[in-house]
């Protein structure tokens, strides 16, 4: 009888102190857990820290200034301010010249002159209009303008336009902005010989148009793509004077004109419908992400892409992506922690059914022998 008990008392005493034994296993590992995921979390935010900011100041024409946008849509600058850790201050003027440029240049206002001579980078658009005002003095302003209720008539315009750009025509206007440019690429080394000066290309603001009007109208086919070689011809005159300059003056040249061209992607504004030159939301992104380029080419700023820009999705710098690694490590922390959990409640149910079983059995047998003994006295 004594065994017997002894069995019994076994079978309650080891769902007992298994219960015990994983209830602190459990805790251990949770606390393990806790420790590592809070490492984690701080690892993270010590990464996460952000670099000093750079100042950046903007010079040129429209384009800098966000000629075109809506209200909620976002120039270059501020796509570079909000996403490149960029302190930026923007000097463009909607219809600057290189001329116009030069001058303001000579006669800074204060807080200008303090910001260039305080820039890590002098980022500039100009060129544009000094080849608009070139074609309108070709063309006695006869610019293709908007036509939408006779799209034939911008094409035509477009073409009449582009058989004036000979080299004979263009030619003192482009040696002029050379001059023009280098005379302020010195004012810049004067002010701030340290900055990184970088320069974008000028693209063609006629692109929409000539991919659109071959195939709208097939009878001039020809003349249209005539048109468009010597458009280009004329703005890559301009793009060889600026990249003549780069390599003597030593600046970096963002090429959009060359992107622009290349892209099957709808960067300008304009239309047969829309005169507009200026680049669209989509455009700004892309030539916020040439010059990231051109500043840093081992790496891409951008996190975001609210609007499609022909590229990849930006991945961040390594700074970044060690951060999400980090983070990645801590939710794998506290996931192991919540399946360790789970893990002991699931367990606490076990012992609790084994508890249960085995005090069954401990009142079934004194049941059945306290049975047994009254029969054996009868």
């Amino acid at each position: 009888m004594k065994r017997i008990l002894a069995a019994l008392l076994a079978l309650i005493m080891i769902p007992l102190s298994m219960q015990t034994y994983y209830a602190e296993e459990s805790s251990e590992t949770a606390s393990q857990s806790e420790s590592s995921s809070e490492e984690s979390v701080e690892s993270t935010e010590q990464t996460s820290e952000p670099d000093e900011q750079k100042r950046l100041v903007a010079l040129g024409d429209s384009i800098t200034r966000g000629y075109g946008l809506a209200d909620d849509e976002k120039s270059y600058v501020e796509i570079l301010t909000e996403e490149g850790n960029f302190k930026s201050d923007n000097f463009a003027v909607n219809g600057r010249t290189s001329t116009v440029l030069l001058e303001d240049l000579q006669k800074p206002s204060e807080k200008e002159k303090s910001a260039l001579e305080q820039a890590d980078y002098i980022v500039m658009s100009i060129g544009g209009n000094d080849m608009l005002y070139l074609l309108d003095k070709l063309v006695n302003g006869a610019l293709p303008s908007d036509s939408a209720e006779n799209p034939a008539e911008t094409v035509q315009n477009l073409v009449d336009m582009a058989e004036k750009l000979t080299a004979e025509n263009m030619t003192s206007d482009i040696s002029y902005y050379k001059s023009t440019v280098e005379k302020v690429i010195n004012i810049f080394r004067e002010m701030n010989p340290n900055a990184e000066i970088v320069m974008q290309t000028v693209y063609n603001p006629f692109k929409p148009i000539f991919v659109v009007a071959p195939v709208m109208f097939a009878d001039m086919k020809d003349d249209i793509d005539g048109a468009y070689e010597r458009v280009e011809g004329c703005i890559n005159g301009f793009n060889t004077a600026l990249f003549e300059l780069s390599e003597n003056y030593g600046f970096k040249i963002a090429d959009v004109s060359k992107d622009f061209r290349e892209s099957d992607k709808k960067y300008i504004n304009m239309s047969l419908s829309n005169p507009d030159i200026h680049p669209n939301a989509a455009g700004h992104r892309r030539i916020a992400e040439i010059i990231e380029q051109t500043i840093d080419p081992d790496k891409t700023i951008f996190t975001s892409a609210s609007v499609e820009s022909g590229n990849s999705e930006n991945s961040n710098s390594s700074k970044v992506e060690n951060s999400e690694k980090l983070s990645t490590n801590s939710g794998q922390s506290v996931e192991s922690s919540k399946t360790n959990t789970s893990d002991s409640e699931e367990m606490s149910y076990t012992q609790r059914i084994l508890i249960f079983v085995g005090v069954m059995a401990v009142i079934s047998f004194v049941i059945t022998y306290t049975r047994l003994k009254r029969k054996s006295r009868k």
